[in-house]
This record gives C-alpha cells, structure tokens and sequence, in this order.
C-alpha cells in the first residue's frame, strides 16, 4: 500500500491546472488506498475530501489550484511517512517473533527423546486401522453405486427391449393395414 500511495503522490505533483478528471481519479483511487492502509480511516478521507482546488473567489483559480495541489501532496506525504514508520514497528515485532520461535526450536532439538517410542507405535497402528478402515469404506460405496448403476442399465435395457417390441407390433399392424388398403383399391 505504500508503493501505491507513493505513486498516488507522484500523480498529484504531475496534475495540471483544470484537469479535473483526473483529479477526481486520483481523489476516488486516494480514498481507497486510505481506507485499506489505515484502521481508523475515516478522519483521514475526510481531510483528504476536503482539500480544494477550486478558489473561494473568482480570479485567483491558478492560485487555488497549485495550493490545493500542494495540500494534497503534503497530506499523502504525512501519510506516507506515517505508513513507513508502522512498517518499521510492525517488522521489530516480527523479527522479535521470529528470535522467539528460533529459541523454542533450538530448545526443542537439544532435547534427546522428542516423543517416546510406545506413542509412535500407537501412533502407527491406529494410522493403520484408519487407512484399512478409510479403504474398505472407499470399496464399499464404490461397489454399491456400481451395483445401482449396473442396476438402472439393465432396468433401461429392459424397457427399451419392450420398447421395441411395441414398435415392432405397430409397425407389423400398419404394414397389415397398408396391404389391406392396397387389395380394396386394387
């Protein structure tokens, strides 16, 4: 977030008189980075809204707008400054983190006997009733939806078969009619 406000500065120094979209772009993208960066946020977008570039009275618009402009540019500036110095804090505590960890482990591999034989044998045996346990449970669904599905194909084949025996006697029935059709005209 730091990059980002950094750049979002250099955006506002490079801002020429009246360009008021991209003021707005950089007004909506400061906003943003304000709310992500800092908790308490609110105060700050509400300051950085309130920094104008338009004058209170007519003729002195140049005027206002370099002095809105630089308001601006100061205002991420502290911001910025603010933003790295949490950085600084935040990364003592974790290298402090860190050491801490380090001694633990240190602690932890000068220890001669990390965990006593008997709990990795129990640690063994019960990891191989779940796994025998887990695969026997696999087999079992995998073999009753195979049966269900070897089920409903045959179920399909059957009524198919019946299908086709309908239509076998339909299409019998309708050659006996044409032939009967054709003798009464003949």
């Amino acid at each position: 977030m730091l990059d980002k406000l950094k750049e979002l500065n250099t955006e506002v120094n490079r801002l020429k008189f009246g360009d008021f979209f991209n003021l707005e772009r950089i007004k909506q993208k400061g906003k943003v980075f304000l709310k992500t960066a800092f908790e308490d946020s609110e105060e700050y977008i509400t300051e950085f809204e309130g920094i104008l570039l338009i004058p209170k009275f007519e003729g002195h618009e140049k005027e206002a707008w370099e002095n809105g402009k630089d308001q601006l540019a100061n205002f991420l500036s502290a911001r910025i400054e603010e933003l790295e110095i949490l950085e600084q804090d935040k990364n003592k505590e974790y290298l402090f983190k860190i050491n801490e960890l380090e001694e633990k482990l240190k602690e932890f591999h000068t220890k001669k006997n990390h965990w006593p034989i008997d709990k990795w044998t129990s640690l063994i045996g019960i990891s191989l009733i779940l796994i025998g346990g887990a695969f026997s449970l696999g087999l079992y669904f995998g073999n009753n939806k195979f049966d269900l599905a070897k089920n409903n194909l045959i179920e399909n084949l059957r009524i198919f078969k019946d299908s086709t025996k309908v239509l076998n006697n339909d299409i019998l029935k309708l050659k006996g009619d044409l032939s009967n059709c054709e003798s009464k005209q003949n």
